[in-house]
């Protein structure tokens, strides 16, 4: 049995224009590699024009759904750095 995993990214997001990406799987399970990619394909042809022109793209993966336990996510993830809070003003103070 196969699954598609994928990895979405939004370009230029906010006002800050960050390109956020996320990992997203496809609830579903192929008989076969190429059963799993023909979905690809056709998820592919269907989506790209309307991915191109609101700046988002998407990258496709078939894997083993017995390996998806021992895989590592396509991305790494990193903890955000702590944020630096103000100093309170003296008329912030209860």
């Amino acid at each position: 049995m196969f699954k598609v995993t994928a990895l979405i990214c939004f370009f230029a997001m906010g006002n800050l224009q960050q390109n956020l990406c996320f990992n997203a799987m496809i609830p579903y399970e192929f008989k076969s590699m190429a059963e799993c990619m023909e979905y690809v394909k056709a998820s592919v042809t269907k989506l790209d024009k309307e991915f191109a022109k609101r700046k988002v793209t998407m990258a496709f993966k078939c894997v083993s759904a017995l390996s998806l336990e021992e895989k590592k996510p396509i991305i790494e993830q990193h903890p955000l750095p702590p944020m630096r809070m103000p100093k309170p003003k003296e008329e912030w103070e209860a």
